[in-house]
């Protein structure tokens, strides 16, 4: 517990290695930062699971430390053909010596690989980009409104995906991570190698506010008491803490939470043929039909390990799903269907049942009128607040995060340095009095 005379500069509340990389970073640069890590309080979820579908599109505002990070947990491996898709014409691969060749055969218009190759840089250049790809008919610049929808935590329909949100940069690298269930606790150590205080498995009873500031989080683990704080991140979702606490999900989310509409759900096969395990890439995004809803069986993540006899499916299917088992199975039927179509050899379904909700996407709507409550020093990281479900989208809130806690660093500092100029002056008016 700490005591009373010390205060954190930053107590991370914290599940499946988020807000690890703010830790620290902010460590890093001399704050006083604890971590408190509930995944254990979550549920039993394997590696695949809180990895997710997506992997890190390594693009040029990505900080070095951020790639860092992931490399600490888990073995991160880049995808030879970088970002890749596999159409009903082919693969579309966005990283190889083909890519100049399958852009042009696919006729995709220049204008949308320009703008696609600066994706994530802002600009009024990119912004003129964005609008003229806008304006081209949806056979045209299609591949720019999938660049805006396949990491969005945001529901569009695919002809209107780009009029809002980022485009994801499908040309930079791109790895994914072979993530192992000694990964999370690598990652805690390095986190303590900086000078993070970790505390594993924590109990949060209690997030202490003060008027609009958060000034401790309150524990009732084998260290409990309080940890104050002069910042609070809070790296859990609604569902989450309320899964953690009743009491805590109605403090920090008093006007409750948006319910998602869809939700990203992994299908497991097995298969032994050793063609396909040399000629499936590491990750590709399967579209059976580039003009239907980029939902079910119509879009499929495949990924897959090295060596491995498994092949992950992750299909965005709607949430209601997740309570009717018989609709999500004739999903996993179409998938099937449509790998035999398109695999050589045995495919074997491997049945599980659903993990914890972890990868749901919203309805604009409703994220627009989610309000959690609002302090000038607690911040929320997960998915409802990320601009993309993937790494890149995590670590971009993250980076916005930080700089929000170094602008709260200068107002203290300045706070500090005021106090300290009106003590030395109170100090040096008694000395003259006493003088007298």
């Amino acid at each position: 517990m700490a005591t009373e005379s010390q205060v954190y500069d930053l107590v991370v509340v914290s599940a499946y290695g988020r807000g690890d990389w703010t830790a620290m970073e902010l460590a890093n640069r001399g704050w006083k930062v604890v971590l408190a890590d509930v995944t254990d309080q979550l549920g039993q979820l394997t590696p695949e699971d809180y990895e997710g579908p997506f992997g890190l599109l390594e693009a040029q505002d990505l900080v070095a430390s951020q790639r860092a990070r992931l490399a600490d947990e888990g073995e991160l491996e880049a995808v030879t053909q970088g970002f890749s898709m596999w159409t009903a014409d082919g693969p579309l691969e966005f990283r190889s010596d083909l890519t100049p060749f399958l852009m042009r055969a696919r006729e995709v218009p220049e204008s949308v690989e320009a703008y696609l190759r600066h994706a994530g840089a802002k600009s009024s250049e990119s912004d003129r980009e964005r609008r003229a790809v806008a304006r081209l008919a949806y056979d045209r610049n299609w591949l720019a409104q999938f660049a805006h929808s396949i990491h969005s935590p945001i529901h569009r329909q695919n002809h209107v995906a780009a009029e809002s949100g980022t485009a994801s940069p499908l040309f930079s690298a791109f790895s994914i991570r072979q993530t192992t269930e000694q990964g999370p606790l690598r990652g805690l150590k390095h986190c303590q190698t900086v000078g993070v205080n970790v505390r594993q498995k924590s109990r949060v009873r209690d997030v202490r506010l003060s008027g609009r500031i958060a000034d401790a989080v309150e524990f009732s683990d084998e260290r409990s008491g309080a940890e104050r704080a002069r910042s609070v991140m809070w790296c859990l979702s609604p569902v989450e803490t309320k899964t953690v606490s009743e009491n805590l999900f109605n403090l920090l989310f008093p006007n409750g939470a948006p319910a998602p509409h869809w939700s990203w759900e992994r299908i497991r096969f097995r298969f032994n043929d050793a063609e396909i395990d040399s000629s499936l890439p590491l990750w590709t995004v399967l579209i059976h039909d580039r003009d239907l809803s980029w939902t079910r069986a119509n879009m499929v993540v495949l990924r897959r390990r090295k060596g491995s006899e498994f092949l992950d499916a992750w299909v965005k299917v709607p949430a209601w799903m997740r309570s009717d088992r018989s609709a999500f199975e004739g999903i996993r039927r179409e998938i099937e269907s449509i790998l035999r179509e398109r695999m050589s050899g045995e495919l074997v379904p491997v049945l599980s049942d659903f993990a914890p909700f972890m990868w749901p996407v919203y309805d604009e709507s409703d994220l627009n009128s989610f309000k959690p409550v609002k302090t000038s020093n607690l911040f929320f990281s997960s998915a409802e607040f990320w601009p993309g479900l993937d790494w890149l989208g995590r670590f971009k809130h993250e980076q916005k995060v930080v700089a929000q806690l170094e602008k709260l660093k200068a107002q203290w500092d300045a706070a500090e340095v005021k106090a300290a100029a009106k003590e030395a002056k109170a100090a040096a008016k008694i000395g003259k009095e006493n003088s007298l």
